[in-house]
C-alpha cells in the first residue's frame, strides 16, 4: 500500500512539471486564484477534473521548478500548494517541503475507491434512539445478528456493519447528535477499525473538529493511526506498536505539536506503557 501511496503522490505531484513551459505566465492578469485545500483536492480526483496542464509549477521564491527539484519531488520531499481560478481549474502550483497533512492526502487519494458498504447488510436503525443507547450500541450484537461469529475478522466485520448503518441511515454522526460520550465512543469504533474504512470517515472526523464536535486531542490519535497504518511516520507519538514508540517524524519538537492539542509530554504519556 505505501509504494501505491507513494506513486499516487509523485504522480499527482510531477505529472505537470513539463507543462509549464507551455503555458507562459499562465492564468491572465487580474485573476484571483484560491488556494485549493484537501477537499477541494479531493472533489477535483472524485469528479476527474484534476489537471495540471494549465499550471505554472513555481518554486517558494517564484522562480520555476529545476531538474532538483524535480528529483526531490519524486522522493516524496516536495510538495504544493495548489491554486485555483474561479472556474477550479489549477492554475499555478508552488512546490515545498511535504509534510503529514500532505501524507494524510495522499493516503485519502488512494483510497478512493473503497466503498464501506461492499460485503455487508445494512441494518434498520432508529436515528431517534442512538444518542441514549451509543454504549450498548457499542458493546451489544443486536438479536438477528447474534449467532457465534467463528474469527476475529467476522467481529471486525461485525462492527463495520454497525458504523457502516449508523451513516447510512442517521448520517454521519455529530455531538449535537449523539451528544459528545456517544461521538467518542463513534470514533473508538472507527479508529480500531480496519485502516480503509478510517481513511474514508476520516475527513468528516475532521470537520467535526473544526466545528468543536470531536476534541483535537483526540482527532490526532486517527492521524497518527493513519500514518502508521500506510508506513510512515507518526506525528503525535501516540501509536505503540509491539510495545515500542513507533517512529516519529521530527522527535525533537514532538511535546510542542503535543502541547499545541492538548496532550501531555510524551514522557508522561509513555508511562501508561512502561516505556521511557
Amino acid at each position: 500500500m505505501a509504494i501505491a501511496i507513494r506513486t499516487l503522490f509523485n504522480s499527482l505531484l510531477i505529472s505537470g512539471f513539463g507543462l509549464f513551459l507551455l503555458t507562459g505566465c499562465g492564468h491572465s492578469s487580474g485573476t484571483a486564484l484560491i488556494k485549493a485545500g484537501r477537499a477541494e483536492l479531493l472533489e477535483l480526483h472524485r469528479s476527474g477534473k484534476f489537471s495540471l496542464e494549465q499550471a505554472v509549477i513555481l518554486k517558494q521564491n517564484g522562480k520555476k521548478v529545476d531538474g532538483h527539484d524535480v528529483q526531490k519531488l519524486k522522493q516524496g520531499a516536495l510538495a504544493g500548494d495548489y491554486y485555483l481560478d474561479q472556474n477550479r481549474i489549477i492554475r499555478k502550483v508552488v512546490v515545498r517541503p511535504a509534510n503529514h497533512q500532505d501524507r494524510i492526502t495522499a493516503i485519502l487519494l488512494n483510497n478512493m475507491g473503497y466503498d464501506p458498504r461492499n460485503g455487508i447488510e445494512i441494518l434498520d436503525l432508529n436515528c431517534d434512539s442512538l444518542r441514549y443507547a451509543m454504549e450498548e450500541f457499542y458493546r451489544a450484537q443486536p438479536s438477528a445478528f447474534s449467532e457465534q461469529i467463528p474469527d476475529t475478522m467476522g467481529l471486525f466485520d461485525f462492527e463495520r456493519m454497525k458504523i457502516v448503518s449508523l451513516v447510512e441511515n442517521c448520517g454521519f454522526p455529530s455531538a449535537e447528535t449523539l451528544g459528545e460520550k456517544g461521538m467518542r465512543t463513534f470514533w473508538l469504533m472507527v479508529q480500531h477499525n480496519e485502516p480503509e474504512l478510517m481513511a474514508y470517515y476520516y475527513p468528516a472526523f475532521e470537520q467535526e473538529v473544526e466545528t468543536g464536535g470531536l476534541k483535537e486531542s483526540t482527532f490526532v490519535l486517527m492521524t497518527d493511526r493513519l500514518l502508521v497504518n500506510n508506513n510512515y511516520p507518526q506525528v503525535y507519538g501516540s501509536q505503540i506498536v509491539n510495545w515500542s514508540l513507533y517512529p516519529i517524524e521530527n522527535p525533537d519538537s514532538v511535546d510542542i505539536r503535543r502541547a499545541s492539542v492538548g496532550l501531555e509530554p510524551l514522557e508522561e504519556y509513555l508511562k501508561n506503557f512502561d516505556l521511557n
